[in-house]
């Protein structure tokens, strides 16, 4: 019931969702991966679904007794003989969707060498602000919280504005940095364009990217970089010590 208060889809809708984007995400791991072989085998069903079984006895009852068989409490009880799984219910929410059509873009375990490694290894994250904030904090207090960070870091003379996006989460993506120059008092805008499936860490990468690419054509600078998403954070694979020291060359 609050479900339905709230405007959200039933936990039965939900986990056909679930489902269906599991099955989506592991189709796209790489022929020899373990995940893909598993979501591609057909075994058999085994275990009878209870919900079904509980059902077809209510309406044998309501024969014997002369009185109309109870409705079915959804299509999954009525038409599912045996317990659904996620490859099953994954398999058929696509097919329903029609998504074997849709290009997707290959699914690996690894990502490739971020673009700070790729032209210099001194670069550290500092993650977590002076003062502690949460999500569910006014935007206001969250601001102040992110510019007290800022301003406790050494003057920069250089400051990258990262930021990544793709529409629908998937579609037409793209990144874009801009590079502020404090001393020459003036700004510079990259972009760059992403595929046509692309998810928002890997455009987040890209405009890193482009904005280190820009970089490397000035002179040597101390420089923060600021982005707008933590994720691509991760990729780094550096340490916890070193996620605790802030940006700086």
């Amino acid at each position: 019931m609050r479900l339905l208060e709230k405007g959200e889809p039933e936990l039965a809708v939900r986990a056909k969702e679930l489902a269906g984007r599991e099955y989506g995400r592991l189709t796209r791991l790489p022929p020899e991966d373990p995940a893909r072989k598993l979501i591609a085998k057909t075994p058999p069903p085994r275990l009878h679904y209870r919900a079904h079984l509980h059902w077809m006895r209510k309406k044998q009852e309501a024969q014997e007794v002369g009185v109309p068989a109870p409705s079915p409490p959804d299509e999954d009880v009525a038409g599912l003989q045996h317990r659904p799984c996620f490859r099953r219910v994954g398999k058929w929410v696509c097919e329903e969707a029609e998504l074997g059509g849709v290009p997707v873009a290959p699914l690996t375990l690894h990502q490739g060498e971020p673009p700070w490694k790729q032209y210099n290894t001194n670069v550290h994250f500092g993650l977590k602000l002076p003062k502690l904030t949460k999500r569910t904090d006014p935007p206001e207090l969250r601001k102040t919280a992110t510019l007290e960070a800022l301003a406790a870091y050494p003057n920069q003379d250089l400051t990258i504005w990262s930021d990544g996006s793709a529409l629908d989460g998937t579609k037409k993506g793209g990144g874009g940095a801009l590079l502020e120059l404090h001393r020459e008092g003036r700004k510079i805008k990259c972009t760059i364009p992403a595929e046509v499936v692309y998810s928002s860490m890997q455009a987040e990468l890209a405009a890193m990217s482009e904005a280190v690419k820009c970089f490397l054509g000035l002179p040597s600078l101390p420089f923060g970089l600021s982005c707008s998403a933590r994720t691509p954070c991760p990729a780094s694979n550096c340490s916890a010590e070193a996620q605790q020291r802030r940006n700086r060359p």
